[in-house]
């Protein structure tokens, strides 16, 4: 390896396949990349992150004409002039994504320093928590009541839409993705994003372009003028019960009327509450809340102004050498997240207990066993980072 002074990096979870070449033998490696002053390059250990620390099974020095070419049916090829090309590949199409672009970026000198070049995790960690606790970093452009939606750009879609806003600053959310990673981290429809990576925006295209201006690898930070949560409520439970009247604002609705023992009260709605949105749609009068009410078969969203602290989440950091049986959930299908079946000792430790919830696993939304296995195989550096609900 070589002894230059490294001035960013990313480690991981990457397959590769043998230097023998065949086909289908694909085997997971603990890769490095490496970027230095005057080069690059990328390096492969054993099956522990720890054994970066320690004499590397090979590497590939990433120089001047070398290329990252995507490649069908699957993965993508290192192609460096005067060594073997190396075949790679990941198992999610995102974080293969961040990888190439992670390796173009190294080879022209532009690789930003990862959380553990820059500082300790637990400094990024104040970054990745979506609502209003503690340890949340707040945007200088927020409200005391507004709330940050934090994610890595390149982890999966963001799957939303944004109008021009007639409430005087930022634009409105009108459409959020059913894969979007923003919606599992906290953005609601009917948000007013003001911010991008604290970047004031004033419409449509300047908020474009400061998520374009987001590189693939880079953390992503949605500021929002107001704080928004979500209550869900189940029709098949009897009367929705709930009297709604247009607000003077002309921006969404509120609530006027309970009925006794309704599914509205059930699930937690209050008189005076603000609803901005209904099931992914914008509702600014009492005639687009019916309809949408109306046309839900049984689950029926409402996104309401403020924080609940029933919705408030935390990142708790768990070390590990083995992510395989880390834990083990089941679908909580139709609510969001998984619930914990098994935890391990150092799960356990870390407070997350059979019975918990947890929302995503380094920032991978997290619905099932296999999204949670999927979501552990990207850890960094022994360290898995669990977004759970605050109990």
């Amino acid at each position: 390896m070589s002894p230059k002074q490294v001035t960013a990096s990313k480690r991981g979870w990457l397959d590769k396949k043998p230097s023998s070449g065949k086909s289908g033998s694909w085997q997971q490696r603990w890769c490095v990349l490496e970027q230095y002053a005057d080069g690059a390059q990328i390096a492969w250990y054993g099956s522990q992150p720890k054994d970066d620390k320690t004499k590397p099974k090979g590497f590939l020095p990433l120089v001047q004409g070398t290329t990252v070419t995507e490649t069908q049916p699957e993965g993508f090829i290192i192609s460096s002039p005067g060594s073997k090309a190396l075949p790679l590949r990941h198992s999610l199409k995102e974080h293969q994504d961040v990888w190439m672009a992670a390796i173009r970026s190294a080879l022209e000198g532009k690789l930003e320093p990862s959380p553990e070049d820059k500082a300790k995790l637990n400094m990024a960690m104040k970054n990745m928590t979506t609502n209003a606790t503690e340890d949340r970093q707040r945007s200088d452009t927020q409200s005391a009541g507004a709330k940050t939606v934090t994610i890595v750009k390149g982890w999966g879609r963001l799957a939303m839409t944004v109008e021009d806003s007639e409430r005087g600053a930022g634009v409105i959310v009108t459409a959020l993705g059913g894969d979007s990673k923003l919606a599992a981290c906290g953005l609601n429809v009917g948000d007013t994003v003001i911010a991008v990576n604290k970047v004031l925006v004033k419409n449509h295209a300047s908020t474009i372009a400061a998520i374009d201006a987001c590189g693939a690898a880079d953390e992503l930070q949605i500021s929002t003028a107001i704080a928004t949560h979500k209550k869900r409520l189940d029709k098949t439970k009897g009367d929705v019960g709930v009297s709604l009247a247009n607000m003077p604002s002309g921006v969404g609705v509120s609530v006027c009327g309970l009925a006794d023992n309704s599914a509205a009260e059930e699930a937690g709605i209050e008189i005076n509450d603000e609803i901005l949105a209904i099931n992914g749609t914008l509702v600014n009068s009492h005639t687009d809340a019916v309809k949408a009410i109306n046309e839900a078969s049984r689950w029926v969203d409402f996104v309401l102004v403020g924080a609940d602290v029933s919705t408030l989440a935390k990142v708790i950091m768990v070390e590990a050498s083995d992510f395989g049986s880390l834990m083990t959930v089941e679908s909580r299908a139709p609510e969001p997240g998984a619930k914990v079946v098994t935890a391990s000792a150092e799960v356990e430790a870390a407070g997350i207990k059979p019975g918990s919830v947890v929302i995503s696993i380094n920032n991978c939304p997290v619905c099932d066993d296999a999204s949670c296995k999927a979501a552990l195989e990207v850890s960094s550096a022994g360290r898995a980072h669990i977004f759970v609900p605050l109990s």
